[in-house]
């Protein structure tokens, strides 16, 4: 995962690729899937949305306000 400005990008790395979830190309996560917080900075949260090779990585930003 990369930040340029307010852009965040996904690089594959790995056997398999993970499904991941950006500010601006949202994926669909399901409604029963364990949130889990993985880290924090303040300008985003990286944040796993289930396990294992179903897990679905976001990238969520803060709402701002306005």
């Amino acid at each position: 995962m990369g930040k340029i400005d307010d852009q965040f990008f996904t690089l594959p790395a790995g056997k398999s690729p993970a499904r991941t979830s950006l500010p601006s190309q949202r994926l669909v996560v399901p409604g029963n899937a364990v949130r889990r917080e993985v880290y924090r900075r303040a300008e985003f949260a990286l944040v796993a949305y289930g396990q294992g090779n179903d897990a679905i990585w976001s990238v969520e930003v803060p709402a701002s306000g306005g």
